[in-house]
């Protein structure tokens, strides 16, 4: 699969100035553990308009659930037992920028439906706050589930797949390609091409 800047960086809003805001796609890219899925986001983000924006990444499998909301949101000071400062949430973080969601199938329904609401109106409100703020976030999501088999199943909404995968992307394993794919990306001398590195400033959520 070969990205061009064009493919990634999504439709631009006419006569916007450069940088975001930008109106952009979200992605939703599928495969097995291990595919590069991450990897596949960064350079997503590194061909976009959205590329010296920060880039923040969460792995969904790892947030507690009585943390998903803070850890996504952000809290007010003393919204709960150890909030003992305010504390912004990853898509504040990543306001302009990329957001990352790995493995998002684990989350619950619940956290879906308030996923769901924050991509339809583009703003976030922080646990233990009553006014909402307004977050302009490129969205990737990536899963090793088929998501139309967990909407299926009652595991997943359907309205937040439409939402997430405007454009979907199914990641082979190598191992599925032929040999001269491998080739590409090795130099002459044979060892793996180094990845150029990234130009924003990211944060990180495991």
């Amino acid at each position: 699969m070969i990205l061009t800047p064009a493919a990634a960086a999504g439709p631009v809003r006419s006569g916007s100035p450069a940088g975001p805001p930008r109106i952009s796609y979200n992605r939703s890219l599928a495969g097995e553990s291990g595919v590069g899925k991450e990897l596949i986001a960064r350079a997503i983000r590194q061909l976009s308009p959205r590329r010296d924006r920060r880039f923040c990444d969460v792995n969904c499998a790892a947030l507690p659930d009585d943390l998903v909301e803070s850890e996504r949101f952000g809290h007010a000071r003393g919204s709960f037992t150890g909030a003992v400062v305010e504390r912004r949430g990853l898509f504040e973080e990543a306001h302009g920028g990329t957001l990352f969601l790995d493995e998002l199938p684990d989350l619950s329904l619940r956290s879906h439906a308030t996923l769901l609401r924050v991509i339809q109106q583009g703003e976030v409100r922080r646990v233990g706050e009553s006014f909402t703020r307004k977050v302009d976030v490129r969205l990737v999501t990536a899963t090793n589930r088929p998501l139309g088999h967990e909407v299926t199943e009652g595991r997943f909404r359907q309205g937040l797949l439409y939402r997430i995968g405007v454009l979907r992307v199914q990641v082979r394993p190598l191992r599925a390609s032929d040999s001269r794919t491998s080739r590409r990306w090795r130099s002459p001398s044979g060892r793996p091409r180094p990845s150029a590195p990234a130009r924003a400033p990211a944060c990180h959520t495991q």
